[in-house]
């Protein structure tokens, strides 16, 4: 929690010192050089994401997720990403453009005029979960509700590597809302 406050100084000592480091607690490389993470990325024969991709992932949490697409290495996360390809195409991101920016200013607005903000918390956690919501036919009256599910089904105490009762419960009620959606559909 510390390191994500301000994790640049951690990720700078880590280019200059240790561009290549072995965690020996959790078994993982860690590469911080541009360079170096555009070959891991591009070497899934050797480099996975099937163990979690980020520190306090590298347990059984990232086993527990193991259905979604960012735990997955090729050819499942190929397979994966061209089914859910499509609402991602640029004609159907375009015609959301008016709905994405009516979004942005709302959000905007609510900061506007402010000393300052945190990023994060007052837009980033907002904008991407009401478009994704819009994208996957989340109604616009269900779209706050499932932007929290989303926010808090990746809820991690401090100190903690694994989800919390929060996340899980949030995990829990969004998955059934989903899985009702799609029930729906069919």
């Amino acid at each position: 929690y510390a390191i994500d406050q301000n994790p640049y100084p951690v990720w700078e000592r880590m280019r200059e010192e240790a561009p290549l480091y072995w965690n020996e607690k959790y078994g993982f490389w860690a590469v911080s050089r541009f360079a170096d993470v555009w070959s891991a990325y591009h070497n899934t024969e050797t480099f996975s994401s099937t163990h979690g991709v980020s520190l306090d992932m590298m347990t059984d949490l990232a086993t527990d997720m193991s259905y979604m697409m960012i735990f997955m290495d090729p050819p499942e996360h190929y397979n994966f990403r061209r089914l859910v390809s499509s609402p991602f195409a640029p004609k159907r991101i375009a015609a959301l453009e008016s709905m994405i920016q009516a979004y942005t200013n709302q959000y905007l607005d609510n900061i506007a005029g402010s000393k300052s903000f945190d990023y994060v918390q007052d837009f980033g956690a907002w904008l991407p979960p009401m478009v994704i919501g819009a994208l996957v036919g989340v109604p616009e009256s269900d779209r706050d509700m499932y932007r929290r599910w989303t926010d808090e089904s990746l809820h991690i105490e401090e100190g903690q590597t694994g989800p919390s009762e929060k996340a899980q419960k949030a995990r829990v009620e969004g998955g059934a809302y989903v899985w009702n959606m799609v029930q729906e559909r069919r």
